[in-house]
């Protein structure tokens, strides 16, 4: 009798648990459901509206570095709020799983939701129509190649976007955009699933495998961590302080310009080289960003190296070139960003190999029927995973057909973008690097350069545009946070399901809220005259620069351009061979993949400080010293993000111009 009542109780507390659980998994996503559209307003207030000039310097654009500044707002704020709560409701507080849960509906958020993802696709849906006149002819020779379902063409809603003071709530306004965005939304969902896909089948691999590191989520894993020992260190709160007050003072000197500007930010080195051969470095920024000193102190040291270095090296290159007379008579010379691709593939390549015996079981569970042990841990089922690849990357190939392109170049087009995703991602993972956005480098652009305009027709042409919208830059890609994601759940022990489920959920109330958001913004202040130049500026890029330069001009396929790529891919693959047969080889090929980035322009200066901080710290404390000093560049970052992210928060509570602490 006592051993069934004890079996009772047993079972009813096992139930009771369960329950428990249930409801804090659903309520840290509900919470993170809440909080999404307001991390969406917060973010766009920073990157589209807040304006160049008028005593304010614009942004800060958080999404344009790896670790989003926003996310970590909210997060800080969210866990400071619960440990007050903590203290008289203790069992009803977070769970440090469900802060991490909210975290990452925050960051998969900012990421689709971003200054290189939905940010450029709306001013592409209506720039062609709205700036239209009979000189450029666009009427003519762009309109006809741009389907109605995918573009607004309604005068009055378009003018109205633009021009501001203006509504989104009436009917007439509202009809124009809703099957433009109901089509784009079928597409960004099908490429995020495929991004999921991917990251499913690699997941065990990378995560378990390889072990590799994940520089980017060590600062959340740290703020969430029971005890708050993050919190308590001293270390931190003095890195915290210092990148504060400069953040403070910097902002109180853009609202009162008699108290003396702390120089962090980027200045220029190339007006004070006027004359051959040293004018051929370009624009050099130099810059003392907090948050850049305390992100890269965080990264492996030889990657950490090769960034700074091949970015010195590429000016000296330039220099050496212009004393032979390269540059002059070869304008896209070294073609940096063209060896940096051809490394980005052959760091994919290489991930793709040396995983080659996991992915061949995977696909075998997939086709055969057979589950491996680790399958009921993960997010999806292998199955899953590889039929929603293939499909979705089928639905995403055909509708580039629909649009324009011929059924090679879909293929080809599409194929080369979600390598290059999937190349990001490994390197974003592995590195950690604070940007990685090789700008310009689509595979609208790697076509078009490497056969010529010539081999296109007009169609194909203006198909190939609409890649500008997820193909100008890679700062922010989805895939690599959804791979943190899956990560930040193996490290803080919550379910991979009910990560994939916050993922999805985050996923869809990003793309809604933030077609909302933007629009609601544009109509109130309007996009010429009351949002950020940048945001028309999108739309100018991919129909002015590239469309009308395609049809208008009927180039050659450049040879220069393809022997850079395929030389970038060498370069990388000796730096790989090297990196694993001398052991004190210390250039790594990651590090040269992204060195050419406009984001790593402007932090070489910082990651050389971290680097030499870290090094001098390994050489004579080694990893227990490390640890310790970790905490107060942990400081640096956390103390620059929160500090630099309020100031955009008071400027949009009083409407006055604020200080940006980035860019």
């Amino acid at each position: 009798m006592e051993t069934t009542s004890y079996g009772f109780r047993q079972q009813h507390s096992d139930a009771l648990r369960t329950h428990r659980d249930l409801w804090r998994q659903w309520r840290a996503t509900v919470l993170g459901l809440i909080l999404v559209p307001i991390n969406i307003f917060v973010l766009m207030y920073m990157e589209v509206v807040t304006k160049w000039g008028a005593g304010g310097t614009g942004g800060p654009y958080p999404s344009t570095i790896s670790l989003f500044a926003n996310a970590i707002l909210f997060l800080g704020a969210i866990v400071v709020l619960n440990a007050w709560y903590a203290r008289w409701h203790p069992r009803s507080a977070l769970e440090r799983r469900e802060l991490l849960i909210i975290y990452v509906m925050l960051t998969i958020s900012t990421a689709i939701v971003s200054i290189d993802f939905l940010d450029v696709l709306v001013p592409m849906m209506t720039y062609p129509f709205r700036f239209a006149t009979p000189e450029n002819r666009w009427a003519e020779i762009i309109h006809p190649h741009i389907p109605k379902w995918i573009s607004v063409r309604d005068s009055a809603a378009v003018n109205g976007w633009y021009e501001g003071n203006s509504t989104l709530y009436n009917w007439d306004t509202i009809k124009p955009w809703l099957l433009p965005i109901s089509v784009w939304c079928c597409v960004i969902f099908a490429m995020l699933f495929v991004m999921f896909c991917i990251n499913v089948i690699v997941r065990k691999q990378w995560i378990e495998h390889d072990k590799l590191q994940f520089p980017l989520i060590e600062l959340p894993m740290q703020i969430t961590e029971p005890g708050h020992e993050l919190l308590r260190n001293r270390l931190m709160w003095a890195g915290f302080a210092i990148a504060a007050s400069i953040s403070l003072i910097n902002g109180l000197s853009v609202l009162s310009p008699s108290i003396p500007f702390i120089p962090v930010k980027m200045q220029d080195l190339s007006p004070n080289f006027a004359t051959k051969p040293w004018n051929a470095i370009g624009w050099t920024p130099i810059s003392f960003y907090p948050y850049g000193i305390g992100l890269s102190f965080l990264l492996p040291l030889d990657m950490l190296f090769s960034c700074w270095f091949f970015y010195v090296m590429w000016k000296v290159i330039r220099i050496f070139g212009s004393v032979y007379g390269v540059v002059d008579s070869t304008p896209n010379f070294p073609f940096m960003n063209q060896q940096a691709l051809g490394a980005y593939y052959l760091i994919g390549m290489m991930a793709l190999w040396s995983g080659r015996r996991h992915l061949a079981d995977v696909f075998r569970a997939a086709f055969r029927g057979a589950k491996p042990y680790e399958e009921s841990e993960g997010p999806v089922h292998y199955r899953t995973a590889v039929f929603g690849l293939i499909a979705g990357t089928l639905l995403v190939m055909a509708f580039f057909h629909w649009i324009g392109l011929a059924p090679w170049m879909a293929i080809t087009a599409i194929a080369l973008y979600f390598f290059l995703a999937f190349a990001i991602s490994r390197i974003h993972a592995e590195f950690g690097p604070p940007a990685h956005d090789l700008h310009y480098m689509g595979p609208e652009v790697v076509l078009t350069s490497m056969l010529g305009t010539q081999a296109f027709t007009p169609a194909n042409l203006a198909g190939l545009s609409w890649f500008w919208w997820f193909n100008r830059a890679y700062r922010s890609i989805p895939i690599a946070y959804q791979l943190d994601s899956l990560k930040i759940a193996q490290r803080g022990n919550i379910s991979q399901r009910q990560t994939a489920v916050a993922i999805a959920i985050s996923s869809l109330a990003a793309v809604f809220s933030g077609f909302w958001i933007y629009l609601h913004l544009g109509y109130q202040r309007g996009v010429s005259v009351g949002m950020a130049g940048h945001v028309q500026h999108f739309g100018w890029e991919a129909f002015y620069r590239e469309l009308t330069v395609w049809l208008n001009t009927d180039t050659k396929p450049d040879v220069s351009a393809t022997v850079a790529i395929g030389w970038g891919m060498a370069f990388a693959y000796f730096l790989y061979m090297m990196k694993l047969r001398v052991n004190w080889w210390c250039f790594h090929p990651l590090g040269f993949a992204v060195s050419t980035s406009y984001s790593i322009g402007t932090l070489w200066v910082p990651m050389l400080i971290a680097w030499t901080a870290k090094l001098i710290t390994l050489k004579t404390g080694g990893l227990k010293a490390y640890r310790v000093v970790m905490n107060f560049f942990l400081g640096l970052l956390l103390g620059d993000f929160i500090t630099g992210c309020i100031w955009p928060i008071i400027g949009w509570l009083f409407g006055i111009p604020t200080y940006s602490f980035m860019q």
